[in-house]
């Protein structure tokens, strides 16, 4: 059993009537149901709250980003402490940094509460943290997991290559239907197996998880409809081209989450696209300024959310390649993102300075390209 604990002394407003201090000794612990087995989290401690007090315990992994918890649960205060069960995985604790937040919130507290507390209502929190495993550990099961994923991206991707072996085969109408029914079984099992899972929302894959299943279900389910149709017409080229743009899809979305959970590298056409989508974002960074001097709609508070915007695009652009490029062209990569900095940084400084500024952000500017220009030949050695 790992522990944790932070003590948080919380004085209250020194104008109020009745001077008071309330104290929050909070502890975060990695337990086991002794029943089930199940890894759970307790959370516990001790206050000097008032009894029936209900505070507020998120669980979250990594940092701490609103709307992101893994798990939630109201604690009660009685006799001075407090103890939380919070159930998160089904057999083993994912490795990495675990964050309570525990909250006092008076507006959720029964009304006797505030009563109780009289002008000194306000607000209380208080965090802890608990490291599970070491580096390893967290390499390790993040490797373990990101294979799990891409494991039912490829059951759904190979249901559409056994459809396409199927058809080979002429299979007659009860034959086919028998293997529909297969298929749209497997489907939903894939997908129900990819939703609300704790291990991909505290990595940053269950968008790729629940979108990407989404999208191969639904290829998946036009790919079924058109084959059919075309065992009915054969003759209809229609159905096979409906065919031949859904197994298009099925193949576009296996490599483009594999590439994106680290495991396959991005092919030659998506290094374009993203470098090429790079370049227009520190073009039109660029054309800020003009932009600023020559609209009479514009202004500095549109102009700098346009910038962060540009920038946050092309931090973007590069963390795909990154993650899609070997590691020996990693610096490489990194140069881009250093060029496009000056580049946002001349931009950002351009409405202050007591000089025309366009000489210096053109140039900055045509740094970046001349930099960028080779970079798409060398990504293919």
């Amino acid at each position: 059993m790992k522990t944790f604990s932070l003590f948080l002394l919380l004085a209250v407003s020194a104008s109020a009537q009745i001077p008071t201090e309330y104290s929050l000794e909070a502890t975060l612990e990695e337990s086991r149901n002794e029943k089930t087995g199940q890894p759970v989290f307790l959370c516990s401690g001790t206050t000097n709250l008032h009894d029936g007090t209900i505070l507020s315990a998120y669980l979250y992994y990594g940092k701490v980003t609103p709307g992101r918890d893994l798990r939630y649960a109201a604690v009660k205060v009685k006799e001075g402490a407090f103890l939380g069960t919070l159930p998160l995985y089904k057999d083993k604790t994912l490795s990495g940094t675990y964050l309570l937040h525990l909250r006092f919130n008076p507006y959720l507290q029964q009304r006797k509460i505030r009563q109780l507390m009289g002008e000194q209502v306000r607000e209380y929190q208080t965090r802890v943290t608990l490291q599970i495993g070491d580096e390893e550990a967290y390499r390790a099961d993040g490797k373990r997991v990101r294979k799990v994923l891409a494991g039912q991206i490829d059951i759904l991707w190979k249901t559409g290559q056994d459809l396409r072996a199927l058809l080979l085969e002429e299979p007659i109408r009860e034959v086919w239907q028998g293997y529909v029914k297969m298929w749209e079984k497997r489907i939903r099992e894939c997908v129900k197996a990819c939703y609300d899972i704790p291990e991909y929302k505290a990595l940053g894959i269950d968008d790729i998880s629940e979108r990407a299943m989404d999208d191969m279900s639904e290829a998946l389910h036009k790919l079924i409809r058109a084959a059919g149709a075309h065992l009915g017409d054969r003759q209809n080229t229609e159905h096979t081209d409906a065919m031949t743009k859904m197994n298009r899809i099925l193949d576009i979305i296996r490599h483009d989450c594999k590439r994106r959970l680290g495991l396959a590298f991005a092919n030659e056409i998506e290094r374009k696209r993203l470098l090429d989508t790079a370049k227009e974002g520190i073009l039109m960074a660029g054309g800020l300024y003009t932009w600023l001097r020559r609209d009479p709609k514009a202004t500095p508070v549109v102009y700098y959310a346009r910038l962060e915007e540009f920038t946050k695009e092309f931090t973007h652009q590069i963390e795909q390649l990154l993650d899609g490029t070997p590691k020996k062209h990693h610096k490489l990569i990194e140069g881009l993102l250093d060029h496009a900095r000056t580049v946002f940084q001349a931009v950002e400084e351009a409405p202050k300075s007591k000089t025309n500024p366009l000489k210096k952000i053109q140039a900055v500017v045509d740094q970046y390209l001349e930099f960028a220009e080779p970079v798409e030949a060398r990504l293919k050695e």
